[in-house]
């Protein structure tokens, strides 16, 4: 499958062609796989990595590609650290 490309834009066959398969790959969660490390608040390295460094907030699932369950999980060890002074609620900015 070859893609034309014309003055800047894909030709129009390949925008509409019906027959093109597309291949969509579900990521997997990195928190699911065989020895993943466990999510709990005293892991504060693991928390860090799924909050923003500016504002501290924590970030979504569809941009960390977690699962809803791991996510629910996720999100109550961040707050519990939070509220043990484990992780700032914001940065001192």
């Amino acid at each position: 499958m070859t893609i034309e490309i014309q003055d800047g834009y894909i030709s129009n066959l390949m925008l509409f062609n019906k027959t093109a398969e597309v291949i969509h790959r579900k990521p997997k969660c990195p928190l699911s796989v065989k020895n993943a490390p466990i999510i709990e608040y005293k892991n504060v390295e693991l928390l860090k990595m799924y909050i923003t460094k500016g504002r501290g907030r924590i970030l979504p699932r569809r941009i960390t590609g977690v699962s809803s369950k791991k996510q629910r999980q996720l999100a109550k060890a961040i707050k519990i650290a939070r509220i043990l002074a484990l992780l700032p609620f914001a940065s001192a900015a």
